[in-house]
Formats: structure tokens, sequence, C-alpha cells
């Protein structure tokens, strides 16, 4: 079921079972509620009154990612995404400005070795990833979805390029689109029409991939690409034709 401000054709598409001119709407603020989802935009269901509730701004507690406004991460208050420096404390990643915490503070994102940043790497057995600090780190290959049964090192974080994601993201709330780890519902939640969103978000969705499983997307046959991938490939395709439009 769809969450407010999506498409439905049908009470019963809508978490809040109410459809209006081919939109979920939602609840507005201090309005009863049982979950998140039937709330409108920027608000959450509070557990304790069980009411629609704004969520929290920059600096205030916080309990979850969700509780936060969009752009923003939970680390014990509400915290702008890549807003912190090498050295600052969090245990939270995304609010590093390398999108790397190392459990305790912000640091240099480590990089594969023998890698390379343009995709994942082929690999029978162990990845290894280096540090700033030169300490290595072992983690086991990834298992693509390939007939092949090919496994993968993915790109560390450290040999990512970063600032086209923190583009798409910042852009995000300008087309009042909600960037969220919100387990229901994903990681990223649209409050648009899908059929009238436009390339940001699309973009953003195939570089968050790319950062946190790319092994996942190589080499796709079609019936993967059609069920537990149909996400990723459904943006490529819709970036494909911006970009056919555009030209």
């Amino acid at each position: 079921t769809s969450l407010p401000g999506e498409y439905c054709t049908d009470p019963g598409d809508c978490r809040s079972g109410n459809c209006f001119e081919d939109k979920c709407k939602g609840f507005d603020a201090e309005a009863a509620c049982n979950i998140d989802e039937e709330c409108n935009y920027g608000l959450y269901c509070n557990r304790l009154s069980r009411k629609c509730t704004k969520v929290k701004a920059a600096g205030e507690i916080c309990t979850a990612n969700d509780r936060c406004d969009v752009g923003f991460v939970c680390s014990d208050t509400c915290i702008a995404l890549f807003s912190l420096k090498t050295g600052e404390a969090t245990k939270m990643s995304p609010a590093c400005e390398t999108f790397y915490s190392d459990g305790e503070k912000c640091a240099p994102g480590a990089r594969l070795e023998g890698g390379n940043s343009n995709g994942p790497t082929e690999c029978t057995d162990k990845c290894t990833y280096r540090d700033r600090s030169s300490t290595l780190h072992t983690r086991s290959c990834t298992c693509g979805f390939t007939r092949e049964q090919k496994k993968y090192c993915n790109p560390g974080i450290g040999d990512i390029n970063l600032e086209d994601y923190k583009k798409y993201v910042a852009s995000l709330k300008l087309h009042e689109m909600q960037h969220t780890y919100h387990i229901k519902c994903g990681v990223f939640c649209i409050t648009k029409d899908p059929n009238t969103l436009d390339s940001t978000y699309y973009k953003a969705y195939i570089t968050y991939t790319k950062m946190t499983n790319w092994a996942s997307v190589v080499d796709n046959p079609e019936c993967v690409k059609a069920t537990v991938r149909k996400a990723y490939w459904n943006a490529v395709s819709k970036t494909e034709s911006s970009s056919s439009d555009e030209g």
C-alpha cells in the first residue's frame, strides 16, 4: 500500500485508507494514528500520544532517523547529513562529510586494496580495505545476482565520489521527497505521484545503491531486474528516458 502523497486509484491503495484526486491523503498533525505511514509528510505517529506529530528539527533530541526532518539523521540529536568533520564524535556514518564513522567518530572512508572506483571487483573469498591510518579490514565477498553466481568486492566508501550524492540529497527536500531509513518504506520514501517524479530522485536512488551494495546490480539477468532489483532498474530506465528527452 502507498504512502501519503503517492499515487492511488482506490482507498485500499493507501496506508491511511484515504485516496483523494489520485493521491493518498494522510492524517494532519494531532490526528489519531496507529503507524507513521498514516501521517502526512513531515509528521510521524507518536507512540505515546498516538497522534501525528511534527518531526524533530536540527538539534532536537531524537530516538531514530525517521523522527528527524528531511536531510537529517539521529545521533542523540538531529544532525544534518554530511555536516560533521573528520574526528567529530558520532556513530552515524551519514552525518559525516565522508559518509563514514568508525563507530565512535567520523573518519576517512576505507579504500579497496587492488580495486577500482568504477564498480565492484570479482573475488573468490575475501576483500581487503585500507583506511587512512593504513589499518587493514577484511570482509567476505558479496554474492551478486548473476547467472554465473559471481562474487564481488564492493568499492570502499573512500573510493566513491560522494559529491553527486550530496547534491541529489540536497535537492530532495526542494522536490518534496523524503530521504529516510524507515524500515517499512525502504531507503527512499516519496511524497509525489511517481509518474511525475523528475530524475533527481532516481539519480539519488541509483547512487545510494552503488554506495551500499553495488555488487547486487552487476550483470543482473532479466528475471532479477523484474523482481528483487526492480526499483534500481526502474530508476535507471527513468534516468535514461530523462536524458533522451533532454537531448
